[in-house]
């Protein structure tokens, strides 16, 4: 379920169950250099959120739901679904929790918004991806439980239900790897020199205005290359793709099925018609958003 806006807040303060997949190098949508910019507070705050991630909260719900008919009654109250590390400033917030066993229940969505990722096994068992493995074991560890369930709407594969038991050698991993980050970057406020920051986070850094900083010349010379170089690709590109294009003619595929060029369609907005005839309504949901643009400029000639 989600997180209420004061456990939002919270965690900057705690390494959460699924800050440590990232933290172990395992995520592939952030890493340790991720974790530390939002645990030392220095990101602006999330406004976007992804498409396939707002269907994963859309069926989410209905995937407790079916889960409570397997397990029992859940307990879905995010007020009080939380467990939390003696000594380590760690925490865990699952999605549900079997109210009789006490067992937390982490839901999971996979494969709606494209192909279904590897690591997810046979029913009943506890084959699942290494990222959501890592971040049942937490769930495991601080609520002192025997099982974590893992009720999963697959794509491709329907409702499946997995079971997580407890692993003290990957636990152990888990709590020396996230004591490690937190002493060694959270509380210096030093960055993890072996990461670099995924480009999504590196964007929302608070920035002080007007302020310069030193950056290494080789650095953006090399950036300057990669972007001649993604020119290049780009024409290369769009050459091949306009030789697909005419070697279809005026078909819709190839025969064997080996490419397509079906039309689509999607919802628009003529915003330049809706400005000029309800002006009122255009003013009303009109959003200034405020952006930066990462430039190169020539150095400039102090001889």
């Amino acid at each position: 379920m989600p997180l209420t806006a004061k456990q939002l807040k919270d965690r900057k303060h705690y390494i959460g169950s699924s800050d440590v997949p990232k933290i172990l190098g395992l995520s592939p949508y952030a890493n340790a250099y991720d974790v530390w910019l939002e645990k030392t507070d220095k990101l602006e705050p999330q406004t976007f959120i992804s498409e396939a991630a707002e269907a994963g909260i859309m069926f989410e719900r209905g995937v407790l739901e079916w889960a409570e008919k397997e397990l029992g009654r859940l307990l879905y109250d995010p007020q009080k679904l939380w467990f939390r590390h003696e000594t380590l400033p760690m925490i865990s917030h699952p999605d549900a929790v079997v109210i009789k066993s006490g067992c937390p229940v982490e839901a999971k969505t996979s494969g709606l918004m494209s192909p279904l990722p590897d690591g997810w096994g046979e029913n009943g068992t506890d084959q699942i991806p290494q990222i959501y493995l890592v971040q049942c074991q937490v769930h495991i560890m601080l609520a002192d439980a025997e099982v974590c369930y893992v009720p999963a709407f697959l794509g491709g594969r329907g409702r499946r239900m997995y079971q997580i038991t407890p692993n003290k050698e990957l636990q152990e991993i888990i709590l020396e790897a996230s004591q490690d980050f937190w002493d060694k970057h959270v509380k210096l406020d030093i960055p993890p020199e072996d990461a670099i920051p995924h480009l999504a986070s590196v964007k929302r850094v608070l920035r002080t205005e007007g302020k310069l900083a030193e950056v290494d010349p080789k650095l953006i010379e090399y950036y300057r290359a990669v972007k001649d170089e993604l020119k290049l690709a780009k024409g290369h590109h769009d050459e091949v793709q306009a030789q697909i294009l005419a070697a279809l003619g005026d078909a819709e595929g190839s025969i064997g099925g080996l490419v397509t060029y079906y039309e689509q369609a999607r919802a628009d907005v003529d915003v330049k018609k809706l400005k000029e005839e309800m002006p009122e309504i255009y003013e009303k949901y009109r959003r200034d958003l405020k952006f930066r643009v990462l430039r190169l400029h020539k150095e400039e000639n102090n001889g």
